[in-house]
């Protein structure tokens, strides 16, 4: 016995519709709306035109620039931007302890997704320096990737005008060996007080 197979040839005016709806799909496929960054640290590494983008991986700040009265708080994020292998970080920061007074400091959520962290600060308010070590312990992994909060800092202006917070270049990331790994990028966090 030998079985055969038939086959419906559809009509021609069922090709040319289903012609026409394939062309009408792929033409609205060409107005499909730009890139969505939802990340607010992306202007970082694709910054407006004119302005070179910082290299990474990176220290940056986030907001990098925010405005504050005089007397009220302001938070302040430390962020490790676009690196790899990362299990630890040291890092330092300097900032003007006659226009800013440090209030807290809280362990950002890059590390979250493990089963802890060692998170350790030291905060020289007389000299304006901020000390960070923090340290992955992992479950699964014993690093993390990407981009994320290392820290949260909250800080109080104590008087009127612009100051800065700086990454000291002491500072260091280091793989799950203990094997640094090369900051490229430091930005800088500018709070203007009015």
């Amino acid at each position: 016995m030998r079985w055969t197979r038939s086959v419906k040839i559809p009509s021609l005016p069922l090709i040319i519709f289903l012609l026409c709806m394939s062309g009408a799909v792929f033409q609205n496929c060409e107005t499909l709306p730009p890139d969505v960054y939802e990340n607010p640290l992306d202007t970082l590494a694709t910054p407006p035109d004119g302005e070179d983008p910082i290299e990474t991986p990176a220290l940056v700040f986030f907001p990098d620039e925010t405005t504050v009265s005089v007397g009220y708080s302001v938070t302040v994020q430390v962020f490790a931007l676009a690196v790899e292998d990362l299990a630890g970080a040291y890092i330092k920061i300097n900032y003007d302890q006659d226009k800013l007074n440090l209030l807290s400091v809280a362990e950002g959520d890059f590390f979250e997704s493990g089963l802890g962290t060692i998170f350790l600060y030291d905060d020289d308010n007389t000299n304006g320096i901020l000390e960070i070590h923090t340290s992955y312990l992992g479950d699964d992994t014993v690093s993390v990737v990407g981009t994320g909060s290392i820290a949260d800092l909250v800080f109080s202006s104590k008087s009127a005008g612009q100051t800065t917070l700086t990454y000291s270049t002491e500072s260091s990331f280091v793989n799950p060996d203990n094997i640094s790994i090369m900051i490229l990028g430091y930005g800088v966090g500018v709070i203007n007080a009015e």
